[in-house]
């Protein structure tokens, strides 16, 4: 369910002079859950697992003839205004083709997100030697029940987990679905 975020970046951007993605909540909230699911954070280079106490969290961005995954280091020391920011530059700078190796490299998990497209949901690859990637899909009205049974039309976005299985289980990928689901359920406690 998204109406909350759907409600407070309404808010935010009547007041903000610099609007507010969708994808900026999005990048935040993930980053929350993976420093509650430390088991998806982190990397396989082919002999151990390594898990990272930092977010470095990498986001997909197309470019002619493919797409580039900057990443925003310590992701989880930003301020939803910082994350904006820095999505907005790296991204700038990726389509300039003008970001540094260490401005790409090293994510600890990525994020793809193709709503803009109006996908309903879409099946991402993972960036090795990352364990995992988080696809995320488009906005929509759409029918929901609420928690006392009513039927009422609402936003909601899906998202898909890619997860490497001789890292991560089931399991494991279900509990930070769960955990992510229920962050972007509540974005006043996080977002402000």
């Amino acid at each position: 369910r998204m109406d909350r975020v759907v409600g407070l970046r309404m808010a935010l951007n009547a007041q903000s002079p610099v609007p507010y993605s969708y994808n900026d909540f999005v990048m935040m909230a993930v980053c929350k859950t993976l420093m509650m699911n430390p088991a998806v954070n982190a990397t396989f280079d082919g002999i151990g697992v390594h898990t990272h106490a930092s977010v470095d969290l990498a986001f997909a961005v197309a470019l002619e003839g493919g797409l580039i995954t900057p990443v925003i280091k310590q992701c989880e020391r930003l301020t939803l205004m910082q994350i904006h920011q820095a999505c907005e530059e790296l991204a700038e700078r990726a389509r300039k083709m003008k970001l540094k190796p260490d401005e790409y490299m090293g994510g600890s998990c990525t994020v793809s997100n193709l709503g803009m497209f109006g996908l309903d949901n879409f099946q991402p690859i993972i960036n090795p030697p990352q364990v995992a990637i988080l696809a995320v899909a488009a906005i929509k009205q759409q029918p929901c029940v609420d928690d006392d049974g009513h039927l009422y039309v609402g936003w909601q976005m899906g998202v898909t987990l890619a997860c490497d299985h001789r890292v991560l289980d089931g399991a494991i990928g279900a509990k930070f679905l769960r955990d992510l689901r229920q962050i972007l359920d509540r974005p006043e406690g996080w977002a402000l």
